[in-house]
């Protein structure tokens, strides 16, 4: 990690996490006694892909320094400047790459084997192979062999999508088209339209007779309940359950024992509903899905964001109206949007989640009286309580106690100043919390002093002018105006 560049207090937490990581065993439900752990962190864990990640780099050095002592072949790319290029790596999976030569397979053989003695990692041969273009057959068993793993043939499937074959032919994407039908003839839903798709009946290739809701009655196995029981044809489509005889399209049924007249009575109504319906079936055309949002029955983007903006908000507070609807930079408004929903990384919350141990320092960073949770930390505190009286006193007017964030956010109300005025307004809730965010992180990650009151406030003044200056239409004023006549300067935007 030092040669990455990491800092040493990224490198000491980490060592951390390796060397410090205890579990315990569930014995009847009770934990038993808490021991280390070998390999430093569980399977599983969400840091340990990270970690791989910094681990594998080192795979990449030894094959960039094998490249520089020509003891590696890569391939060349590109036009008019060629780039040599030996081994690429997404997440777990690498692809290397050389010329068909046995210095170039030795070389990787050496490489995986030193790779593995220093990381500690293993190689998997079983699911490695190896491809050759244009090479031999007896050539590439040879290197297969050197190699211990697999031959593979081109092209092959990664993440579900064939590489190394020519895009432009639909014989290529064929298997990832199955796949897809599959899915989407597999799904249970109670109507064949949700959203904008809906299926077209062709031949009934993919709609299932019983199982599927396609004749507009509900699901014939619910109506038809005593016949799908002694029906044979449980999972068949469509297609399977007819048959077209001179153009003309006949069911055919079939039944684990000889029906009753009782149940021959059933059939005929069976067939009198289907004769019934609107729904045709079509010899030698698939079933297909339409887009019915667009014209020509081919989805797109626009019109799925278009429909998803139709939804009714159910159970969303407006206030967030106000969040989304600022004009502060995204990543303040981001945490202007967790601040509200209590999911800031504040002591309380870090021991909720224990990642704090039990006798861990809770009190507030400002105060060192009360326990740090989101409310106290921007609002309740005696440090910060201050700092929005002094806040609306810049202003000219008298803050009501707020109760929480919230109450603080809907007091940001200007009279006299316009909608677009009062949004500009608001930054200055934005800006006093994010200065108030940053100075706590400072001051426990950095190791920073708190700053008097005075100082913070002054931060705070000018990170939302700075703000304005940017992204509010009309505001042209200068440091000094908007410190002395900030309503002024205010009624200046449109």
């Amino acid at each position: 990690m030092r040669r990455l560049n990491f800092c040493d207090r990224w490198i000491k937490w980490i060592d951390g996490c390796l060397s410090l990581t205890s579990v315990s065993v569930l014995v009847n439900g009770s934990p038993g006694d808490e021991f280390l752990m070998k390999r430093g962190i569980r399977q599983g864990d969400p840091l340990a892909p990270f970690l791989f990640l910094i681990v594998a780099e080192g795979l990449t050095g030894l094959v960039r320094r094998a490249m520089i002592l020509n003891k590696l072949n890569g391939v060349k790319v590109g036009e008019k400047e060629k780039e040599e290029v030996a081994i690429l790596q997404f997440a777990d999976d690498t692809l290397l790459m050389g010329d068909a030569s046995l210095q170039n397979i030795l070389s990787l053989k050496s490489i995986l084997r030193c790779f593995e003695l220093t990381s500690g990692l293993k190689v998997n041969f079983l699911k490695t192979c190896c491809m050759g273009i244009n090479v031999p057959v007896d050539v590439l068993r040879m290197f297969a062999t050197i190699l211990n793993c697999r031959i593979g043939n081109l092209p092959l499937t990664y993440l579900g999508i064939p590489i190394g074959g020519n895009p432009r032919r639909a014989t290529l994407w064929q298997p990832v088209l199955d796949r897809l039908r599959k899915k989407l003839s597999s799904w249970k839903q109670k109507t064949h339209s949700f959203g904008g798709l809906q299926r077209k009946i062709g031949c009934g290739n993919t709609v299932r007779f019983w199982k599927d809701e396609w004749c507009g009655n509900g699901l014939l196995k619910i109506g038809f309940s005593k016949l799908f029981h002694l029906s044979i044809q449980k999972n068949c489509t469509l297609m399977d359950m007819v048959q077209w005889v001179n153009g003309h399209l006949n069911w055919n049924f079939k039944w684990r024992r000889t029906l009753s007249m009782r149940e021959d009575l059933m059939v005929e109504e069976l067939r009198r509903t289907i004769r019934g319906l609107q729904v045709q079936l079509h010899n030698g055309i698939s079933d297909s899905w339409l887009w019915t949002l667009e014209p020509t029955g081919t989805f797109t983007v626009h019109s799925a964001y278009n429909l998803i903006k139709g939804f009714p908000s159910e159970n969303v507070d407006p206030i967030f109206k106000l969040i989304w609807g600022s004009r502060a930079p995204s990543n303040v408004c981001v945490f202007a949007w967790r601040l509200l929903l209590d999911r800031l990384p504040t002591k309380s919350k870090l021991l909720q989640r224990r990642a704090l141990p039990v006798d861990a320092d809770l009190n507030c960073i400002f105060c060192m009286q009360e326990t740090e949770t989101a409310n106290h930390l921007f609002v309740r505190c005696p440090f910060t309580l201050s700092l929005w009286t002094r806040c609306y006193r810049w202003f000219g007017g008298l803050l009501a106690t707020p109760g929480n964030c919230r109450d603080l956010l809907l007091q940001f109300i200007w009279p006299g100043l316009s909608s677009k005025q009062n949004v500009a307004f608001r930054m200055i809730w934005f800006a006093m919390n994010w200065s108030l965010w940053m100075h706590r992180n400072g001051i426990i990650f950095n190791g920073g002093e708190l700053l008097q009151q005075d100082e913070l406030f002054d931060r705070a003044q000018i990170r939302v002018w700075h703000w304005l200056s940017g992204r509010a239409t009309g505001f042209h004023c200068s440091l000094y105006e908007w410190i002395s006549q900030p309503i002024l300067c205010l009624q200046a935007v449109h």
